[in-house]
């Protein structure tokens, strides 16, 4: 279909991953905001006594478990996509949990995490400060615990993992990556997070063998702007005449993550924009 419509000769076989298809939160956030999720369940658990190693993780949804968990909090930022992640599963545990969502977020995610007894606090402003905001209320709570986009190393790891999970599946089909068949991934960026984690995997399973490029709306590419300008986090769409607006809300972050643009700057090998209406 792209060779017919633009005109190009592009040869090898184009796969798609589906992590919009991934259960309980229905998008690549799912890796990433699950992980980190259980990861602090099991650090409370352990250090409670409520497990020990080599126990069922089956006991966490013990009744009793679940009075113990309620009385800590779990708080996150999101346009939209980490905070169903984050917010469904923190109420499965039991977790009080708090949503700090933009005003890009899309009126049926923040339904849907209301429909799970999630609070979600609405902001007229952008990604950044509805992260700021968040981080601040938490850091007031000694039993709250914030999930940073910008910042966390589990939420990173636990998007790593989804390299591990293509591995596998390239062996269960028969698809060879090697110097004669590069693997050329294309990843969506908003922040970087879980592009930068699925890369990152990448690159430390397959090295140079694999091409990982980011892309973003045309009018809001904050970590090819923070990596091109080694501003990092500090570069913003805005300062540069871009508005930041998309159609593509999980995408609307107007400075990228201090982290991820550090790591990705040597691993990345490009990145483009695509206009809203080709999206």
């Amino acid at each position: 279909r792209i060779n017919e419509r633009y005109g190009s000769n592009l040869k090898g076989d184009l796969l798609l991953k589906m992590d919009s298809h991934l259960a309980i939160a229905g998008s690549v956030k799912a890796r990433g905001g699950i992980y980190e999720v259980l990861k602090h369940t099991e650090d409370l658990a352990l250090e409670h006594g409520l497990l020990k190693e080599g126990d069922s993780y089956a006991k966490l949804a013990d009744p009793k478990c679940r009075e113990f968990f309620s009385q800590y909090k779990i708080q996150v930022g999101s346009t939209g996509n980490l905070g169903m992640s984050i917010g469904i599963m923190s109420a499965a545990v039991g977790f009080t949990v708090i949503v700090h969502m933009s005003a890009d977020a899309k009126q049926w995610k923040k339904d849907l995490l209301r429909s799970h007894g999630v609070t979600v606090m609405e902001y007229e402003s952008d990604y950044s400060e509805a992260v700021k905001n968040g981080r601040k209320l938490s850091d007031e709570d000694p039993k709250s615990y914030f999930v940073d986009d910008e910042k966390s190393v589990n939420l990173f790891l636990g998007y790593a993992v989804a390299a591990g999970r293509l591995k596998k599946q390239f062996e269960e089909q028969g698809v060879v990556v090697d110097e004669e068949h590069p693997l050329i991934v294309y990843i969506p960026a908003g922040v970087g997070g879980a592009p930068g984690g699925v890369s990152y995997g990448l690159k430390r399973l397959y090295g140079d063998l694999v091409h990982c490029f980011f892309v973003e709306p045309v009018e809001c590419p904050s970590v090819m702007l923070g990596i091109a300008t080694q501003k990092f986090e500090h570069a913003n769409v805005r300062d540069y005449g871009m508005t930041g607006k998309t159609e593509a809300d999980g995408l609307a972050c107007a400075s990228p993550s201090s982290f991820v643009t550090r790591i990705m700057t040597n691993l990345l090998s490009g990145g483009f924009t695509v206009n809203d209406s080709k999206l």
